[in-house]
């Protein structure tokens, strides 16, 4: 006879193992489902705080801000209030067609030396400075050591010749050259865009080594023009903000602007405008109403820049 026992018992128990297996499966896929949604809510709370920082600390400030203002001249000091391209940028000395100068004033013998070095500046001395005629006032002369910005090429170099100016006048200067005899010849320097009561650390425009001593001649104006309109941000049609190496441009009028568009902008140092150059954001598109570019500013820093004036078609 037939042992029909052994057959049935084989088959219980792999249903008894299937069955194991199918819980197992089971509870292994319900962990994995649980550990993704606790990662997911762990990415959504880091992402949340980050953008809670940037709403905190936003990098760009705006035009209009802030402007580089001497002190009263009694003070003998200048003072700051803290504020700020196009995928095609130029940076250039804003520049333009003024008439010769031959004024000839002498710096008088035992004028003071300022020490300027990239990292600090002695305050101007307006007691001591020359007035050059047209509102115009060199407040001193010293040696220089630093980045070299007149070119825009920020080359390093050592105990050149600087000058600091003072427009006290009540208009813009747009173009100032002036010369500073030596020993060795005349010291040249340019500079553009001097607001009202401001001051600028012009650097001398050929590298000169400073001679050291008092080997300083006659000083004189060689070309000075101003600006025919006054700088303006134009705020009924833009809206202008800096931030490190980039400026946003943004049309606030109802109409497009569709020449082109130029932001001026300076660098600023211990409380003064730094650098005769003026840098210029050209935007050759337009901005549409209502839209905001970005453009490159490469030399834009928001604590070491103000935004000057912007010019349009």
């Amino acid at each position: 006879m037939k042992d029909n026992k052994g057959p049935t018992l084989y088959s219980k128990k792999t249903k008894l193992i299937i069955a194991l297996c199918t819980l197992l499966v089971a509870a292994v896929t319900v962990l994995c489902i649980v550990l993704i949604a606790n990662g997911k809510e762990g990415e959504n709370a880091e992402t949340t705080g980050t953008t809670a920082v940037t709403e905190e600390a936003p990098p760009y400030q705006m035009a209009d801000t802030g402007v580089v203002t001497d002190a009263p001249a009694t003070s003998g000091q200048d003072s700051a209030e803290e504020p700020p391209e196009t995928s095609e940028n130029t940076e250039t000395a804003d520049s333009g067609t003024v008439p010769d100068r031959s004024d000839d004033t002498s710096i008088p013998d035992g004028t003071e030396k300022e020490t300027v070095t990239d990292d600090t500046s002695a305050p101007d001395r307006p007691e001591n400075g020359v007035e050059l005629g047209d509102g115009i006032i060199l407040v001193s002369i010293a040696p220089y050591s630093g980045a070299f910005v007149e070119d825009g090429s920020d080359e390093q170099v050592e105990n050149i010749v600087s000058a600091v100016v003072r427009n006290s006048g009540d208009n813009a200067i747009q173009l100032l050259e002036f010369a500073v005899g030596t020993d060795n010849g005349d010291a040249v320097f340019s500079a553009t865009t001097i607001l009202p009561n401001t001051s600028v650390l012009v650097l001398e425009k050929n590298r000169m080594p400073y001679p050291g001593g008092d080997k300083f001649g006659s000083a004189r104006i060689t070309q000075i023009g101003r600006f025919i309109e006054e700088p303006s941000f134009y705020s009924d049609k833009f809206e202008v903000m800096g931030a490190d190496g980039n400026i946003l441009v943004k049309n606030i009028g109802s109409e497009d602007v569709t020449g082109k568009v130029v932001v001026f902008y300076k660098s600023v140092k211990d409380g003064r405008y730094f650098g005769g150059i003026t840098y210029q954001a050209t935007l050759n598109g337009g901005v549409p109403a209502g839209e905001t570019v970005l453009v490159n500013a490469n030399h834009f820093r928001i604590n070491d820049s103000r935004l000057m004036f912007v010019k349009y078609d």
